[in-house]
């Protein structure tokens, strides 16, 4: 039953878009962490009487976007905000997807389960780090980039990229201080990134970790197979050699059989830090789709800005 995480990941790549749009615009968005799902029911007007039982919406998000967002920003909905919209008087019904409606009761008790209530919000401190800077600049606006931003539908086995090119793609998926997408502050990174590295000028062929959060290295470490490396790999990135050799088999294996995880010239496997936060905090569950989805249109974008294409598996 693939649509709630399927909607998830969506959620991410829209929210990171809505960043990058932002700070096109000289904005920032960011995300308010502290809000109920009630609250956001309230604000969308989702719990009206002309509401489809059999069709009903979910609140992802709410986002607070202006010009200036350096100084103490309130990471909920202000008291009173949501019971003014109570007063609101709201028109017309919403239209029925379909005539036929299916049962998935696992999707409802998942979403039931990952409801949100009202939390303090505590932001995670960005770290300020400069971005990587590609020997060769990409010679596309930024606009351009992201109008023309394509899922690949068929990779040819043979294009290789640099590993200059390589590493620039790698750096956008830091979060840091004041560059979007992940300035939006969703949360501590939990989500890294196993690299199966196939066609990379410079760099041997293998697989790779970039570690997007330090604190997890020793957890991880201690998940794996004792015969990997975790050598430091020079350049100036949290990247850490894993075993050389070929890998295309092993990432087509792990990404359903198919034959596109193995024919790029890189493919990323994203692995969690899990059940000590949902644990405690189910409806983190959600946030861990979204920061994939993030990471996800990140990737799009970089390949499309090196005269490359990416896809999801």
């Amino acid at each position: 039953e693939r649509a709630f995480r399927y909607c998830n990941h969506d959620i991410g790549h829209a929210l990171a878009c809505l960043s990058f749009s932002a700070g096109l615009l000289g904005w920032r968005a960011v995300y308010l962490g502290g809000a109920a799902d009630t609250e956001l029911e309230a604000l969308f007007r989702l719990t009206t009487p002309h509401s489809n039982v059999h069709e009903q919406e979910h609140p992802a998000m709410l986002c607070f976007v202006d010009t200036t967002l350096d100084g103490d920003i309130p990471r909920g909905v202000p008291e009173g905000v949501a019971s003014a919209f109570d007063s609101l008087l709201f028109h017309g019904t919403p239209s029925r997807l379909g005539p036929a409606f299916v049962e998935w009761d696992i999707i409802d008790k998942v979403a039931a389960s990952t409801k949100k209530p009202r939390t303090e919000s505590v932001g995670w401190q960005l770290p300020d780090i400069p971005l990587r800077q590609p020997d060769s600049p990409p010679r596309l606006s930024a606009a351009h980039i992201i109008a023309q931003r394509r899922s690949a539908v068929q990779l040819d086995a043979v294009t290789s990229i640099s590993k200059d090119v390589f590493f620039c793609m790698l750096d956008r998926t830091l979060p840091r201080r004041g560059v979007p997408p992940f300035d939006v502050e969703l949360g501590e990174p939990a989500v890294h990134l196993l690299l199966f590295v196939h066609r990379v000028r410079g760099l041997s062929p293998g697989m790779y970790f970039l570690l997007r959060n330090e604190r997890d290295v020793l957890s991880l470490q201690e998940e794996c197979h004792p015969h990997f490396m975790w050598e430091h790999v020079e350049g100036g990135l949290p990247l850490r050699l894993l075993t050389l050799g070929n890998c295309q088999r092993e990432a087509a294996l792990v990404s359903c059989r198919q034959d596109i995880a193995g024919d790029g010239a890189f493919s990323v496997g994203m692995v969690a830090r899990f059940e000590d936060g949902i644990s405690c905090a189910p409806y983190l569950y959600r946030r861990l789709f979204w920061e994939t989805g993030m990471i996800g249109q990140a990737l799009y974008l970089e390949a499309e800005a090196h005269g490359v294409r990416g896809t999801g598996i």
